[in-house]
């Protein structure tokens, strides 16, 4: 019998989910929203996770914001104190301060379509390097964008 896909907050499986990476086991999510785009597509994408050993710049973690909301961002970089900077891929702004005590899991391969791709490969460690590099051209490319389509609708 194929396993059926039930969705569910994150508000209400986060403590279970929490349980499950403690115990050493890994889980499978799928991605939801649109801040890691373009590597994962919302509601298209799975990520598989698991509980963070040693966390490093590059990796994608789910970690718990001060608001209670769960989040999936790159790492950035380490932070005086310990503590971590994050980002979403397709986000021009980024969490301060992160914890690792926040920190839930980490991802170790995600699914696009029918593809899995390991976060250790060659390939995957060009791309989140390449897409650091880029940053502060998108960045600007970005503001760019919505300075334009912002002008365009206040014109009759």
């Amino acid at each position: 019998m194929k396993a059926k896909n039930i969705p569910v907050s994150m508000a209400e499986i986060g403590p279970l989910l929490e349980e499950i990476l403690h115990s050493g086991s890994s889980a499978e999510l799928t991605a939801t929203g649109r801040s890691m785009r373009p590597m994962l597509l919302d509601r298209t994408s799975i990520v598989r996770i698991s509980a963070p050993q040693q966390l490093r710049r590059g990796d994608v973690v789910l970690f718990r914001h001060s608001s209670g909301k769960y989040l999936l961002h790159r790492i950035i970089a380490r932070e005086d104190g310990g503590t971590f900077f994050c980002r979403g891929d397709a986000n021009v702004i980024g969490e301060s301060g992160v914890s690792e005590e926040q920190i839930l899991a980490v991802v170790t391969d995600y699914c696009r379509k029918t593809r899995w791709v390991s976060c250790r490969s060659f390939g995957y460690g060009c791309y989140w390097r390449l897409w650091l590099m880029t940053f502060p051209l998108r960045s600007f490319a970005l503001r760019a964008w919505r300075h334009v389509t912002r002008k365009r609708e206040v014109v009759p």
